[in-house]
């Protein structure tokens, strides 16, 4: 893969809710930020019901909440990408949320 085939990207989160939160998804084109997309992750106790039943526990749920965002944003940006900010704030929330539910 070339480096001109990763595409950088910043996210913003909004402030979270007991069951979801988007965030908002940036890249730079011409030195300026530009808004992309937003996406909205969804932790409600159903969700993480559902991924437990699975079989998941702590770890393996915020792994696949990890890969469900790549994945999501690889998506819509046709593009494999590198977050420079604010992937560790959305990461951090999402963890917060799942392990109030373990």
């Amino acid at each position: 893969m070339n480096i001109e085939d990763i595409k950088k990207i910043k996210m913003v989160p909004d402030k979270p809710y007991v069951s979801t939160c988007d965030v908002k998804i940036y890249d730079e084109v011409n030195g300026e930020d530009r808004k992309r997309f937003a996406i909205k992750l969804e932790y409600s106790k159903y969700d993480i019901d559902e991924l437990k039943k699975e079989g998941l526990g702590y770890e393996e749920i915020i792994v696949h909440y990890k890969d469900w965002i790549y994945s999501t944003i690889r998506i819509y940006l046709c593009y494999e990408w590198e977050c420079d900010s604010g992937y560790d704030e959305v990461i951090k929330i999402l963890e917060e949320a799942v392990k109030k539910q373990f």
